[in-house]
């Protein structure tokens, strides 16, 4: 937390930070990872209908300008860069593809089914990492499994009645399969410095021209520029970061427990916020997904 790119506190607070221990830094890290990702299907839905990865590209470049600022001067940028090209390339082909199917997910079922469908992403890290030690998955973790997956059946429930979106669910998996995958990957990254800052602006302009050549040129209006500052604010290069920081501790498992709670964040925000209309069916389906996902997590 110390080093040049990481995340900046009060010069005490930091050598406090320091010297917890591991599963302690994890723990407060992570929590709030998920609290700031928690803003992201409110501030999505205000800055519909722009694509995805228009959104994606300007919110990253916000997260981009802020590392530059933060950082003193470019070259600590681009010297961080060249030394950790790896753990770049994977923050970048993690978060592009993560956010790219989340945001669609979203545009074609609804923040609040997307975000509920999106979060079986702590399932799939808990079944990738029995694989990576080659455990079997213990009759809880199995039960753990159907319970969120039925979940996630009940919160796409109601659009079996009008018009099942397949392609927008399936979008929603794939969201969260790339974001385990990305999340056990990462696991293994020993930086010393913060990497997510500098792959902003990789992940901006792959976003930007992603856009240009795939989808239809939009123009946001004031509402959605606002929107769309904050997602690459706060959910996006904030939440990112501490994630990721959590994730090199070592304590996966304990980050993964952490995370079950974020749809019942999102959906009680999409909530206050107004963005989105919240069911009781849809916050039942969440509530699935988080029993399921405490019970994978016991071996």
């Amino acid at each position: 937390m110390t080093q040049a790119l990481s995340i900046k506190l009060n010069p005490s607070i930091s050598e406090r930070f320091a010297s917890l221990p591991p599963r302690t830094k994890a723990i407060l890290l992570a929590f709030a990872a998920v609290t700031g990702w928690a803003t992201w299907p409110a501030l999505a839905v205000y800055a519909s209908p722009i694509p995805p990865l228009l959104i994606l590209g300007l919110g990253a470049s916000v997260g981009f300008f802020l590392t530059l600022l933060r950082s003193g001067h470019p070259r600590v940028i681009f010297n961080v860069m060249a030394r950790s090209w790896r753990g770049v390339a994977i923050v970048t082909v993690g978060v592009v593809l993560n956010d790219f199917f989340y945001l669609t997910a979203i545009s074609r079922i609804g923040a609040a089914e997307a975000n509920v469908v999106h979060y079986l992403w702590p399932i799939f890290l808990c079944l990738i990492v029995a694989l990576l030690v080659r455990k079997l998955p213990s009759w809880l973790q199995v039960a753990g499994i159907l319970v969120a997956f039925c979940g996630a059946v009940l919160a796409i429930a109601p659009a079996f009645k009008v018009d099942l979106d397949v392609k927008g669910v399936v979008f929603g998996l794939l969201g969260g399969l790339t974001f385990a995958i990305y999340s056990a990957v990462r696991s293994y990254g020993r930086e010393n410095t913060d990497i997510v800052g500098p792959a902003m602006g990789v992940i901006a302009v792959v976003s930007l021209v992603g856009h240009v050549a795939l989808e239809e040129p939009a123009f946001p209006d004031i509402q959605q520029l606002v929107a769309i500052a904050a997602i690459g604010i706060i959910p996006l290069t904030l939440s990112t970061m501490l994630w990721d920081q959590a994730t090199r501790t070592g304590q996966t498992a304990t980050i993964s427990a952490i995370a079950y709670f974020n749809p019942i964040i999102a959906l009680l925000l999409l909530s206050l916020l107004g963005a989105e209309t919240v069911t009781l069916t849809t916050f039942i389906a969440a509530i699935l997904i988080v029993l399921g996902a405490l019970l994978s997590s016991h071996s």
